[in-house]
């Protein structure tokens, strides 16, 4: 039975309803996670002050709406906030979040919802995009493989920037498609509004610009503009690329115009606008350029001063810090480009990745036109091409752009016709069952889906493959201390990873080795100055109850890489979340 548009619409928010229920229950269950505080804290700085300074490594839009709803509470900028421009965003964050937040658990969940909202609306834009391009059955089925997604799920119940520019950057090219459809000013305003708000979400927003060239070039015949275009009619075979050039010119105008209003139409130099421990370091990577870069820094005011000082940073950070990682057993720093392509194998469900296999096969089949599918494929591939060529492995969130057009590409599954009517029978009972258990791979595990791993690494053991932002980012914080009540624990032995500050929380512990960049650690100092004071950890074994982070247990950014491979010999009583591992050394002494 074929599907109408109007009964898709009544499945499709079921769907959505289903996200929605997921993903605020997700963060209902999930304590804060890495770069949460920091994002509340200085969104809320932002706000206050207009001063981008506290920093600048990431555009602003996340950080204002997750951290919007605290101008409506009691929480205040405590009096030294300043004097953290030039010491550490982190140790603000910290100093913020938990002390003068009434009720940090709240405002991280009520922050948060504004990102699920996000999520949804993305959500029914990729059944949109879908139908249209395939038909109702491929609609729902895109939106089936998106709202079920474990990576998804994840990072829209999260208040981090992934989600914020997975949405934008999609919508952008969404709609730039409608555009060459039927160009009009007003597609073109919205185009160019979507592209800026992308460029506030994150800086790799910036890809867009050659992903619309390279579209553009694909749809090079189809793309008129709703104005006379000067000089046009001279350049006769060159008209397209001019064509072209002026698009880009003018999304670009409008796009900056968006950035400038959300960096509260700053106009200042670099110097001003960015910590001098940011242009230091870019001196120190650049020492020839120094006495130019020097001059511009301090002499020459710019439009938004904080962004354009951030790209800088960014730049650098991508291809100059050397970062520890952990793939498939091994801790290294810097980056390998296998290693987004392994994550997505392992935390995408395996439904899915049969389901785009298929669809990838069975190309012509679906008889499409090439020049939409480049709409789909050339974002995602870039997209995941340039962070195979990162110096920098975290996790999969910074593919999450791609997945999206991903969804929608691997959704032409459901229009696919042969010739014999009990082929097409089979092939949709077939198709049936992949989304239900792709549906039930999730429910299976929520609300843990940020540790989701599938069949193929084992879900229990996704930890052997990766940890950080692929399994943990501290987000079980609040189910250790349910199991530590539950179960009478008066002594825990503790190495966390994670911004939670166990002594906010009152929990009874003995510290253990964890990494020394976590503001709640005694004795906190950025890096350079804990590594200059001779700062080691105490690796020796211990006895009685101990729970670890699996990021930890890994050795990943402490110094001594097997301070824990004593514990290899012990087997976990509890597992929280799958990312804190609980032992009791003196009872299972008989599994060594």
């Amino acid at each position: 039975m074929r599907i109408t548009e109007k009964h898709s619409l009544y499945v499709a928010a079921a769907i959505l309803l289903s996200f929605v229920f997921l993903s605020v229950s997700f963060s209902a269950s999930n304590s804060a996670v890495w770069d949460e505080p920091t994002h509340l804290s200085n969104g809320y700085y932002f706000l206050k002050t207009g001063d981008f300074s506290m920093n600048p490594s990431h555009p602003p839009l996340t950080h204002y709406l997750f951290a919007m709803p605290l101008l409506f509470t009691d929480a205040k900028l405590q009096a030294n906030a300043g004097s953290y421009t030039n010491y550490s965003y982190v140790a603000f964050a910290h100093d913020f979040v938990f002390g003068q937040i009434s009720n940090p658990d709240r405002a991280v969940f009520t922050g948060r919802l504004f990102f699920t909202a996000l999520g949804a609306i993305l959500g029914f834009f990729v059944f949109l995009w879908a139908r249209k391009l395939y038909g109702s059955a491929s609609g729902l089925t895109a939106l089936a493989l998106y709202s079920f997604s474990p990576v998804v799920i994840a990072f829209s119940s999260l208040a981090l920037t992934d989600i914020t520019i997975t949405a934008f950057y999609f919508l952008t090219v969404f709609s730039l498609f409608y555009y060459l459809k039927n160009p009009s000013v007003r597609k073109l305003l919205l185009t160019g509004l979507l592209l800026g708000l992308a460029m506030v979400s994150k800086f790799t927003a910036l890809y867009l610009f050659p992903v619309i060239a390279i579209l553009l070039i694909v749809r090079r015949r189809e793309l008129m503009l709703p104005f006379k275009v000067p000089f046009e009619s001279k350049l006769e075979k060159k008209a397209a690329v001019w064509r072209i050039a002026v698009f880009m010119a003018v999304i670009a105008a409008i796009a900056f115009a968006v950035i400038f209003i959300f960096y509260q139409f700053q106009f200042t130099t670099l110097s001003e606008a960015v910590p001098g421990r940011f242009l230091e370091r870019g001196y120190e990577l650049l020492p020839s350029l120094k006495g130019p870069a020097q001059f511009i820094a301090e002499k020459v005011p710019l439009p938004a001063a904080a962004y354009i000082g951030g790209v800088i940073e960014q730049g650098f950070i991508s291809s100059a810090t050397v970062k520890e990682s952990f793939l498939v057993g091994e801790v290294y720093a810097g980056g390998k480009w296998q290693f987004h392509l392994i994550g997505f194998a392992l935390k995408n469900t395996l439904p899915f990745l049969i389901i785009l296999a298929a669809s990838l096969l069975l190309f012509k089949r679906a008889r499409s036109k090439i020049s939409n599918e480049a709409f789909l494929l050339v974002p995602a591939l870039f997209y995941i091409a340039a962070f195979m060529l990162n110096s920098i492995n975290s996790g999969m969130q910074h593919i999450l752009p791609a997945m999206p057009f991903l969804f929608v590409f691997a959704s032409k599954i459901a229009k696919i016709r042969f010739a014999k009517r009990n082929l097409n029978i089979a092939f949709a009972v077939l198709l049936a069952v992949l989304l239900a258990w792709h549906v039930y791979s999730v429910i299976s595990m929520h609300p843990h889906e940020l540790a989701y791993f599938n069949e193929i690494a084992g879900k229990e053991d996704g930890y052997k493959y990766f940890v950080g932002a692929n399994l943990d980012l501290g987000q079980d914080f609040r189910g250790l201390m349910r199991y530590v009540k539950e179960n009478s624990i008066s002594d825990l032995k503790l190495s966390y990873f994670g911004t939670n500050d166990p002594y906010y929380y009152g929990l009874n512990f003995t510290y253990l080795p964890s990494p020394f960049f976590q503001p709640w650690v005694s004795g906190y100092a950025p890096l350079k100055q804990m590594l200059s004071s001779g700062y080691s950890e105490d690796c020796s074994e211990r006895a009685g109850m101990i729970a670890i982070s699996a990021t930890n247990l890994q050795g990943v950014n402490l110094l001594n890489k097997s301070c824990y491979d004593w514990l290899r010999k012990y087997r976990p009583i509890a597992k929280i979340g799958r990312s804190i591992f609980v032992y009791n050394i003196t009872e299972q002494a008989r599994f060594k």
